[in-house]
This record gives C-alpha cells, structure tokens and sequence, in this order.
C-alpha cells in the first residue's frame, strides 16, 4: 500500500513565513485559497466568481512572483506549466497586481536582494534573517542567470528541502519505532510517497502526517499549519495520488516537540557515538535535553551546536595528537 502526501501550497507558504508577510500568512491561517485571492485582486471580481481559468492564470502569477519572475518569463512559464496564454501587457498587469495585494513580501524580496549584494552571497534555511546558514556565493550563479531572482528563490526552496528532510527524518524514525515495516520510497519537491503493509496503512498515515507537520513547524516556527498535509492512500502512485484521503484527525495536529526532541537526541547521539565513551553520550544527552527544553524550536544544527560548545568547555574531548 501506497501512502502519498504532499505539502499544500509549500512554497508560498514558506515565502510568507521568510519575509513576514500579513496578507498572506492569515490567508493561510483563515484557510482561504491564496490563488483564488490573487485571482480576484487582478480581475476585481469576488472570489466567489473566480473562474477556473482565472485562478489558473493567478497560480502562475504566484509561483512566478515570489521568486521574482518578470513579465516576459511569466508569459512563458504561464503557457508551459499552467497552459495559460498571456500578453506581455496582461504579465505586467498581473505582477503588478501581486505586488499591490502583498506588499510585505515584495517589500522582503527587494531589501533581502540588496543585503545579497552586499554579503555577495546568499544565506540558505531557517535562521538565515540572522546571517546563520547554508551559503551560496554570487560567484557561483552560471552566466546569464540573474542574481536577483535567486536571491529569492534559494531561501525559499532551501527552506522546503529543510523541512522535508526533517519530516523524513522523523517519519523513517517513527515508523520503525511503530513497528511498523516499510518506509518511504521517494521525495519529489513536496511530496513524499511511503510503502506500507495494507494491515498497518491507518497507523502510518497518521504517523506520515504528523512528520511532515512537525518538519515543516520547526522550519517556519508560527507559520499556519491548517490544510498543510492531507495524506491519500492506493495501490500504486497513480491511483493514490487520486486516491482516497486517509486521516484519523479532522483537525490538523499541533506540532509533537517531544517526538521532535528524541528524533534529535538519537540523531545526535548517533553522530558522536563513533568516538565517545558512554559518560560522554549521557553528558551529551543532558547537554541536548537542558537545550531544548530552553529553545523548544531549535534546530538540528542548532543543538549540535550547542553540545559541540558544551563538549569543549567541559573538556570532554581530549585534542587530536600532533
């Protein structure tokens, strides 16, 4: 049995998160169809009288502009991913559009391309607003590729990979510690496709939900989490990609930070056991569980961090010999 799950409106969701923009975070919050909304803004109509085609169009226009696409690309992104025709003339008038209904990401997206100038380099994953981060130099972006729509690509897509390596992470560890035999079998952008025994497949679907949710709460801690993941189940990827949507819970789950602790804790238990005498694992343990209980949310890199600082002050490790 197939469970297939994917992350609902990732990547916008995640550019509200990065640049802190209102409209669009309580869109998400509310449970509103942010392609519809767009969709009503550009044609002035209610969104109630949106139309299929119309909200089409504005789903291009969304994922072409947080990224900063301009109106030529979005005519050809616009006719090759969404089959939607547009002039040169409607392209600028729908990104205009965008930039007047979310002005706190445009606003992001400008000031975070100047500070990539400066740095000439862009900061990748969660807690790049502080500098800290995977990095990319500008030397790097292949001739003819514009500097300025990677600045606002990189973080965005970087982030999602972050979370979704997480929710892999916890979803590989909960599983087995379930009992349960099988595990996932591929990762496309944002979506993650398990196999199960048909016999254990509630008990994952639940188990697979939860994961996505907590990897993706503790890369975008606040971010809204309702409507985030809605697993389907089949028998194969075709037919669970339409297939029946299985979940136990009608309301989404909050995030699980003790579950999010102990995958932690194993994790970093794991990196270190290699080399480390058994009173070094349990001072690394306490070192891990006194920081998470003081910053629930950090990260992975965040508490290895933390034990690798508590390692050398507490002289745990002896120095390499010359």
């Amino acid at each position: 049995m197939l469970i297939v799950a994917d992350y609902s409106s990732m990547e916008l969701r995640a550019a509200a998160a990065i640049s802190g923009d209102r409209t669009i975070t309580e869109a998400f919050r509310r449970g509103d169809d942010l392609h519809t909304i767009t969709a009503a803004r550009v044609s002035g109509k209610r969104p109630e009288d949106v139309t299929k085609a119309e909200r089409q169009a504005a789903k291009a226009t969304n994922f072409g502009s947080i990224y900063g696409i301009g109106p030529y690309k979005l005519t050809l992104s616009a006719w090759a991913g969404y089959g939607v025709k547009l002039s040169i003339d409607e392209a600028r008038a729908r990104l205009r559009a965008f930039e007047a209904s979310y002005p706190g990401f445009v606003r992001w997206r400008n000031n975070h391309y100047q500070r990539c100038v400066d740095r000439r380099c862009i900061v990748i994953g969660r807690d790049a607003a502080r500098g800290v981060g995977r990095l990319f130099p500008k030397s790097r972006l292949k001739q003819g590729r514009s500097f300025y729509t990677t600045s606002a690509n990189l973080p965005v897509q970087g982030a999602c990979a972050d979370a979704s390596m997480l929710a892999l992470a916890y979803l590989d560890d909960r599983l087995f510690e379930a009992g349960i035999e099988g595990g996932p079998v591929a990762w496309l952008h944002d979506e993650i496709v398990v196999e199960v025994c048909v016999e254990d497949a509630d008990r994952a679907v639940e188990i697979v939900k939860q994961s996505m949710i907590d990897g993706f709460a503790e890369t975008f801690p606040g971010a809204p989490l309702n409507g985030l993941v809605e697993p389907h189940i089949g028998m194969n990827w075709g037919t669970a990609k339409g297939g029946e949507k299985r979940t136990a819970t009608v309301a989404t789950p909050e995030p699980n930070y003790r579950l999010v602790y102990e995958t932690h804790l194993k994790l970093i238990r794991g990196d270190f056991a290699g080399g480390s005498t058994e009173p070094e694992l349990r001072a690394i343990e306490h070192t891990v569980f006194a920081y998470r209980l003081d910053y629930p949310n950090a990260s992975l890199e965040a508490a290895k961090t933390a034990v690798l600082a508590a390692i050398k002050r507490s002289s745990m490790r002896k120095a390499p010999a010359p």
